[in-house]
C-alpha cells in the first residue's frame, strides 16, 4: 500500500452546491465523513 498526503489527492472547494453531480463533481468528502485525528 502506498501512503500519500491527503492534500496531494484532494482539491479544497469552499463553494457549495445542492447537486454535486450537476456541477460535474463525481466524488466528494464532507466534513462529517472525517474523524478528527484519524484519516483512515
Amino acid at each position: 500500500m502506498t501512503l500519500v498526503r491527503f492534500e496531494d489527492v484532494i482539491h479544497l472547494s469552499t463553494s457549495r452546491t445542492a447537486d454535486p453531480a450537476s456541477a460535474g463533481i463525481d466524488r466528494f468528502v464532507r466534513l462529517e465523513h472525517i474523524e478528527p485525528e484519524n484519516l483512515q
